[in-house]
This record gives structure tokens, C-alpha cells and sequence, in this order.
């Protein structure tokens, strides 16, 4: 007889070599394995972390954009408010329904690696609707306006990361407002700088540098060691008031690449020697995925190519990336 006092009991399936814990894995869809792996402690170390995630095509998320004052007022049904987000997976055609007041009326900034960049008020934090995990940062009085920009370098779970936010003020046309801070740090570095370049397009991080568009055709660099900021001319750009510009990151080469958020627009490389933009013929077996948050990640081998003319409704979308968590 089992003495149901001893707390160091736990169920047969618990028990379940590593082997074959794994093997059931592989046959699930990724929310499908991360469920499995939170059954309970034994499983959570026991099986392994999805693979090749990086190939993978990136899934969608869709999401409606409420202000505090819209989920407390009387027009909008608290169901809908608190039903924000969409997951889609590509490679199974499933949809998955995410409930989660916390980002209500939150803004989005940024997605990678599968983590969200949100503020709300004088706030940010970092949101993964893989693992449901919220990951805080400091308050930021000084710098954090309803006119900027923020984006990040690295997953909020490595030491590299680092959260970089650019302000302007709409009562100081002639000012820039830049704040840093990692998680885990209690206070944010500011910092404040002369000029006047218009509104700010589209933030990327490449080999250390936070850059930064404006609407004017200059782009501003942030060395994070040197806590150094330069405005850059770079050659061969222009405005266009009907598109607006994408910055974007190649992770593997830190290259920066910019091109207008339409499929037509040419793929241009930044290079930091001659302080040019030269177009791309090709992008070496990888894609590029425009939208609000756009990614160029390698070629899906194992899935091969996807569509996504089945996701149907009207919401919002970006690209995010499966990850560990």
C-alpha cells in the first residue's frame, strides 16, 4: 500500500524514461510540447527543448489594440477585452486563443525570439504568449512619452539584452530622449541629445548598435558600450510620405537591411565603410517577412515553404518566432 503522506511519491507516468518522453514529443505540435513539458518537474527536465526552432516558419499574431478607457468603458464587452490575442501556426493551420488582461491597453514595440516588448504608461515589459512568463522593467518617469520607439537586442532571458528606447517631444521639437536598461536593473540610463529629424520610422540592433530611421532620411546609431549616439547621412536613400520604411536585422551577419513596408520595394544593405545603401539581388537562402515586426530568418527546410492565406480575420498582426522560453 502506497503511504499517500510521503511526499516524495509521484505518479507512474512521471516515471517514463527520457527516451520515450521524446519520442511522444516529436510527434506533437510545438503548444502541444511545451504542455507537456509543465505536466510536472520530472517531464520539464526530462524533455528536450523544441529543435531547429530557428527554421521554423514564424507564426502570426493577431491582435486589437485597446486603450484602457475602451476596456473600462461601457461599448466594449469585457470578453472581447480580455480576449486580445491570436497565435496561428503555420505548419499545422491551428489557431490558438490567448486570454491575458495584462496587456490591455498596452502598446506593442517589438518581437523576437519569441518575446514581446510592451509599454503601458511609464512601463515596459516583456510578454512570451508561449509560456504565458511576464518579465518586468524598471518605471521610467523621465523619458517615456506617448511619441517613441523601443526595441531590444537579445531574449530578455540572456545576459545580452538590452532594452533601448528613443523619445521625442512634441514640445521640444529639437531634442532626442534616450533611455537603456537590462532586466533584472532597478533604474534606467537617460540620455538627451540635440536635433530635429522628424518622426521616427523604425528602430533595428545589429553588432552592438541600436539604429534608428527617421522620417527626414537620416538614421541615428547608439553604440551601447560607448553609450555613444551618432546621427549617419547614409547615401542613396529617399523619403517617401506613402511608404513607410523597414528597418531590419540579419542576426548572422550583422548586416542592417532596409526596404518600404510593400513587396515591390527593393532590398537595400547598409554598408558602414562607404556610408552606403546598396541593393540586394538576393537574400542567400533566407526570407524576408515584412510587417510590423519584420524578420529575415533562414529557409524552413523542414516545412518547406508556407502560406498564410487561411488566417481570415481583421485584427492586427505581427511576425513572432517560436522559442524555448
Amino acid at each position: 500500500m502506497t503511504d499517500v503522506t510521503d511526499h516524495s511519491w509521484s505518479p507512474w507516468w512521471c516515471d517514463l524514461p527520457a527516451d520515450v518522453l521524446n519520442r511522444i514529443a516529436e510527434y506533437l505540435p510545438y503548444v502541444e510540447q511545451i504542455k507537456l513539458r509543465y505536466v510536472c518537474k520530472s517531464w520539464r527536465s526530462n524533455i528536450n527543448p523544441v529543435k531547429h526552432l530557428a527554421y521554423k516558419s514564424p507564426w502570426v499574431m493577431s491582435y486589437r489594440e485597446e486603450t484602457e478607457e475602451n476596456y473600462n468603458g461601457w461599448f466594449l464587452h469585457p470578453f472581447h477585452s480580455r480576449s486580445l490575442f491570436y497565435l496561428y501556426d503555420p505548419s499545422q493551420k491551428r489557431k490558438y486563443t490567448l486570454v491575458n488582461e495584462v496587456v490591455v491597453g498596452a502598446k506593442v514595440h517589438a518581437c523576437k525570439h519569441g518575446w514581446l516588448l510592451f509599454s503601458k504608461k511609464k512601463h515596459l515589459f516583456f510578454y512570451t504568449p508561449f509560456a504565458h512568463k511576464i518579465i518586468h522593467l524598471p518605471e521610467n518617469h523621465e523619458y517615456l512619452c506617448s511619441n517613441n520607439a523601443a526595441t531590444f537586442s537579445a531574449s530578455p532571458t540572456s545576459p545580452d539584452c538590452v532594452v533601448f528606447v528613443i523619445s521625442t517631444v512634441h514640445s521640444d521639437h529639437h531634442k532626442l530622449y534616450l533611455s537603456t536598461s537590462r532586466p533584472g536593473e532597478r533604474t534606467w540610463s537617460n540620455f538627451s541629445f540635440d536635433g530635429d529629424y522628424g518622426e521616427i520610422e523604425s528602430l533595428a540592433f545589429v553588432g552592438g548598435v541600436f539604429y534608428c530611421l527617421f522620417s527626414d532620411g537620416v538614421m541615428g546609431s547608439f553604440k551601447v558600450e560607448q553609450q555613444e549616439w551618432k546621427i549617419i547621412h547614409p547615401k542613396t536613400t529617399t523619403t517617401d510620405a506613402t511608404n513607410h520604411r523597414c528597418l531590419i536585422e540579419s542576426r548572422d551577419d550583422s548586416n542592417l537591411f532596409m526596404t518600404y513596408n510593400n513587396e515591390l520595394s527593393p532590398i537595400l544593405r547598409y554598408d558602414q565603410s562607404e556610408n552606403k545603401w546598396f541593393e540586394v539581388g538576393n537574400l542567400d537562402n533566407r526570407m524576408l517577412f515584412l510587417g510590423v515586426t519584420s524578420m529575415l530568418l533562414p529557409l524552413p527546410a523542414e516545412e518547406g515553404p508556407q502560406t498564410y492565406d487561411w488566417i481570415k480575420d481583421n485584427l492586427r498582426k505581427i511576425w513572432i518566432q517560436p522559442c524555448h522560453c
